[in-house]
């Protein structure tokens, strides 16, 4: 397996509130004054000019993905407006290579250092900063996994056989490049002149992946939309389509480096692949398994392009980032940012990886989340440890381009494809929608509710597609029940708590249609133990066969007072031996009335016994969500 753990190395770190400093031409950042004064005058340095007047894509009108073209249209105008006399004064001078970030307003020009002073003195002119290089950092190990596994978990296939792979969708991915001519990934292409960018060589016009050690690009795309040429299925969304676009090329000591201005410019061209606003051809799903290596900081650079993108009804997926190791808020950026989707990974088993990143996010300089659903670092978690993949395949000639990839990077195309599934079976849905079933469906795990660890908990597609079908993530006439893994680690003292709803649910509960406690149903036995309801209190007991140390499982339904009967909830448990823990502790939650809703969340202590393997006690608790038209919007 190759194990690539991903992280961009930056220079310094550029804050969103930048530090500037002060002179008779205007503001220079700090970190460029410096480089201009150790430089000699001749000395060419790249930089970005950042204009005044940025549009603030919260507040534009121009939303959704029917009002795309209007709002690239404003957004050019104004970038046209702010650049027009800075532009002629470079062609004056001979400058006729730079590049327009029409996204942000800016400007990437490689200058010599004498003319920085004159550009900034332009009244439109508010910041100018240096173009940042980044290097990739990877480092790689071989252990193999389980085929398919990955797949068979995230339920993937459970809605492929409704005929929902993906179809009609397009997905694309900022990163390393991909091998177009691997035989899982050559069909899926969309081809034309509008679905590969080469940030590095605009006269590139076949895509491949520059990262010819890991194939890293490649390994992401083929998890997101892979086929099964080898007879394994690798991807999640088989029937989706993909662009993308490079932002890598190799140094002169054959590392692959990136520069600011290349990964801005991959973020405005997956807005207006063709450049043409009236076309839509942009990306359902933009990927993103690469981050910044500072942590626990907010660097906003790239926020202005994420809620562009987000505004205009296209999803925004990052991996978390591979610096768990060093504990609690260990967030990466852009993956911090607001209007992300952050993706930690888990292994077989449904436990966290120890280098997943956890939360919380940085408050300070600057937050990078503000409060809502999507405040939680992590978003939701996925499968990261040996997932089979694409490799490099030497332009298709190789008899196994195969290979196992670790990693966060390889857990986020688990929910890019997840959102290109659900995109194709609800075709109508808003991104907004997608992602909110995402979160209403993750199983718990770890902490009840949402932590810093798990966020939302692992994914489930086929929970989400129910979801939607039920009315868009929180409309629905029957019970919905979530699955729930309750993994007891020998020798630790936590005590786990197992909460069977959505703990962000709980004030949208129907309180017409109740739940009848009588109606719990046991669907299918452990095999290792014995399942007992009580049908007054609606709480559900398993005990293990004496002596038993391992796995179990079992299923089981509830339904309301008008007898519609809930989805099918699975209890996957792994028991231990384990020490003497409290008593079982049921804590009511009270209901928020100002949703019009109410209900409780119970939450378990489980009991150990050291005589006894052990007792779980698990209190089921579920929910009906009204029926009526929801609109969600990210803060």
């Amino acid at each position: 397996m190759n194990k690539n753990i991903i992280s961009l190395l930056l220079i310094k770190v550029s804050l969103f509130v930048f530090s500037v400093s002060v002179n008779a031409q205007g503001l220079i950042h700090t970190d460029l004054q410096q480089v201009l004064n150790e430089s000699s005058h001749n000395t060419q340095v790249k930089i970005i000019v950042d204009f005044n007047d940025r549009i603030d894509f919260h507040a534009t009108k121009h939303k959704g993905k029917n009002n795309r073209g209007k709002l690239i249209h404003a957004v050019k105008t104004q970038a046209e407006k702010s650049q027009t006399e800075v532009i002629h004064f470079l062609e004056q001078n001979n400058i006729f290579t730079y590049k327009k970030l029409w996204l942000i307003n800016s400007l990437a020009i490689t200058v010599n250092v004498d003319m920085v002073p004159k550009i900034v003195a332009f009244v439109d002119v508010a910041v100018i900063r240096e173009d940042k290089v980044i290097t990739l950092n990877a480092t790689t190990t071989n252990v193999p996994g389980t085929p398919e596994l990955n797949i068979e978990l995230v339920k993937a296939p459970v809605v492929w056989s409704r005929g929902f792979t993906g179809q009609g969708v397009v997905v694309g991915i900022i990163g390393s490049g991909v091998d177009v001519y691997h035989p899982d990934l050559a069909p899926r292409y969309r081809g034309g002149d509008n679905s590969w960018l080469d940030t590095t060589d605009p006269n590139s016009t076949i895509p491949f992946d520059a990262d010819t050690v890991t194939y890293h690009g490649t390994g992401v795309m083929g998890i997101a939309v892979g086929g099964n040429q080898s007879g394994l299925n690798i991807g999640v969304a088989p029937g989706a389509k993909w662009i993308a676009a490079k932002i890598f090329s190799v140094d002169s000591n054959n590392k692959l480096i990136s520069i600011e201005s290349d990964r801005l410019a991959a973020f405005q061209w997956m807005l207006d692949p063709d450049g043409d606003p009236n076309t839509q051809d942009a990306p359902d799903i933009v990927n993103n398994s690469w981050n910044l290596s500072a942590v626990d900081l907010c660097d906003a650079t790239y926020q202005d392009s994420i809620n562009a993108l987000k505004e205009s009804d296209i999803s925004v997926v990052f991996s978390a980032g591979n610096s768990g190791e060093k504990g609690l808020s260990s967030s990466l950026s852009p993956a911090n940012n607001r209007n992300t989707i952050s993706v930690g990974a888990v292994d077989n088993t449904m436990l966290i990886e120890p280098y997943s990143s956890r939360g919380p996010t940085p408050s300070a300089p600057i937050a990078c989340t503000l409060a809502g659903p999507d405040d939680i670092y992590p978003n939701i978690v996925a499968p990261g440890n040996a997932i089979l993949t694409a490799d490099g395949s030497a332009a298709g000639t190789s008899p196994n381009p195969y290979t196992f990839q670790t990693g966060t990077s390889f857990a986020a195309p688990h929910i890019t494809g997840a959102l290109a599934i659900l995109k194709s079976a609800f075709p109508n849905s808003s991104s907004d929608e997608r992602e909110d079933a995402l979160r209403v469906a993750a199983i718990d795990l770890g902490e009840g509710g949402n932590d810093t660890s798990y966020g939302w908990g692992f994914l489930d597609i086929d929970g989400a597609y129910q979801v939607l079908l039920n009315g868009g993530g929180l409309v629905t006439t029957v019970p919905y029940v979530k699955d729930h893994v309750n993994s007891i680690l020998p020798d630790s003292t936590a005590t786990p708590i197992l909460v069977l709803t959505d703990a962000l649910a709980d004030a949208r509960q129907d309180t017409t249609n109740k739940i009848d406690t009588t109606s719990v149903v046991v669907t299918s036995n452990p095999l290792n133990g014995i399942v007992n309801v009580d049908n007054i209190t609606g709480v559900i007991r398993y005990t293990p066969t004496v002596g038993f140390i391992g796995t179990d499982s079992f299923t089981y339904t509830v339904s309301d007072t008008l007898g519609n009967i809930s989805n099918t909830g699975i209890v996957d448990l792994t028991i231990a031996e384990r020490v003497a823990l409290p008593p079982v502790v049921i804590t009511p939650q009270t209901p928020n009335n100002s949703s019009g809703g109410g209900g409780c969340t119970l939450q378990l202590n489980t009991q150990f016994d050291p005589i006894f393997p052990i007792l779980i006690l698990l209190t089921v608790v579920y929910f009906i969500r009204r029926q009526k038209k929801y609109n969600f919007y990210f803060s």
